[in-house]
């Protein structure tokens, strides 16, 4: 009798878990924040790429006047309820941005297929990068 009712429990809750693995967030992994990554700030155009070698480029492409190339190292760290990339010695050029920080955490978050690092939640601003499956 127990075995009969485990076994029917069991084929109820078997589709059930199966549909939440299904649908459950992908683990953002440090392969999958490795990539190009693009926002369009009030004052120009920023590309940052981050390489697998833990090295990073970024450029800053302004209305008006040359472009601002600068290299660094990035490293990324997680925990059970965040991840983040860290770019170290790092010098954006968006509005508001702190120049006497060098070292910047940015938070990570996937939503459908696509990595965003945020540099900003109170003004939402973020680089969007294309997802890695």
């Amino acid at each position: 009798m127990l075995a009969g009712v485990a076994g029917a429990i069991t084929a109820l809750l078997l589709p059930y878990c199966g549909l939440l693995y299904w649908m459950g967030p992908e683990i953002v992994t440090r392969s999958r924040v490795v990539g190009e990554y693009n926002d369009d700030p009030s004052n120009g155009h920023e590309n940052l790429v981050l390489k697998q070698d833990g090295t990073y480029s970024y450029t800053f492409t302004p209305k008006d006047g040359p472009a601002f190339t600068h290299a660094g190292t990035w490293s990324f760290s997680f925990g059970v309820r965040y991840c983040e990339v860290v770019l170290d010695n790092f010098a954006p050029k968006f509005p508001g941005a702190d120049p006497q920080n060098r070292t910047w955490r940015l938070p990570v978050e996937e939503d459908w297929g696509m990595i965003r690092l945020w540099t900003s939640d109170r003004v939402r601003q973020f680089y969007l990068g294309a997802g890695r499956y």
